[in-house]
């Protein structure tokens, strides 16, 4: 989902930016406060289809919904009498804590991107660490 999201990513563009650029480069004295004008209210569109990224996200998320409620539910084998300090299950279960933050943010951040770059950014950096703690929150129970 992360890799289809950056593919995306560098193709957000403003509505007619191209028409707007040709015309300012025209006569630049002339159009420069509406070329900058345009800059500040022009809505922002992706040139590439999000649609494998929108598909990639519902199934991730089903499937981290289905992972959390199994695990939430099945019944406790460990004791923590028997483990002292911060143990593999211990930072398991505080980077879960990260990644179900990013998981649910995600959806909402989704409608900040189509509001340009901003946007995009804000949402690739929260997807990119949930994507670590999830993959360090399995890391730490082999290793």
């Amino acid at each position: 989902t992360n890799l289809e999201g950056e593919r995306i990513a560098g193709s957000h563009r403003r509505v007619g930016e191209d028409s707007m650029r040709l015309l300012w480069l025209s006569d630049p004295d002339r159009y420069t406060p509406l070329y900058l004008l345009y800059q500040e209210n022009a809505e922002w569109h992706t040139t590439k289809s999000s649609s494998t990224h929108i598909g990639l996200a519902a199934a991730n998320g089903v499937a981290y919904a289905i992972t959390a409620s199994l695990a939430l539910f099945a019944p406790s084998v460990y004791d923590a009498a028997e483990h002292d300090g911060f143990d593999s299950i211990w930072w398991h279960k505080a980077l879960a804590f990260i990644h179900l933050a990013a998981m649910i943010a995600l959806p909402a951040l989704a409608h900040r991107a189509e509001e340009g770059p901003e946007g995009v950014q804000t949402m690739r950096n929260v997807g990119w660490t949930g994507f670590g703690a999830l993959s360090m929150s399995i890391a730490v129970l082999y290793f």
